[in-house]
């Protein structure tokens, strides 16, 4: 899902029906809520095994895997955005929480139940067979 989309995608979300942005305050807007999304979540996308003069290292999630900062989405690029398909739902919610105020605790609160559903996969699925340190590393909200 490209910036252009994920903007029709919000418009689509709202109850509000509050017109999401579509220069570069949509930009910043999805680039804090990815960096947010990174903090209290892992983005498989974002985990990488070695470090690299590449990538910004945000944190790390155990002795061999780090979480790096994620790409920022540009206006009118064709590239997807830079997060996993099962987070959009997340950072929609999030992004939304910022523009519509009068509902924003409600949205934070579906923002953070996506995140702890998102959680509940990686227990369940890949960070069961990471290293045994992805626990130590990692805390779970």
């Amino acid at each position: 899902m490209t910036l252009n989309d994920f903007g029709r995608f919000l418009q689509t979300k709202s109850v509000g029906r509050i017109d999401a942005p579509v220069n570069e305050q949509l930009t910043e807007r999805v680039f804090t809520a990815m960096k947010h999304i990174a903090k209290v979540t892992i983005c498989l996308k974002w985990v990488i095994q070695e470090q690299s003069e590449n990538y910004k290292i945000m944190r790390r999630v155990d002795l061999n895997s780090w979480i790096r900062f994620p790409n920022k989405p540009i206006i009118d690029n064709t590239d997807d955005l830079d997060i996993d398909d099962d987070l959009i739902d997340a950072l929609a919610l999030y992004v939304m929480a910022g523009l519509e105020m009068q509902r924003s605790k409600t949205l934070m609160g579906m923002y953070y139940e996506e995140i702890e559903r998102n959680n509940q996969r990686l227990i369940e699925t890949y960070l069961e067979d990471a290293s045994n340190d992805s626990r130590r590393f990692h805390v779970f909200p």
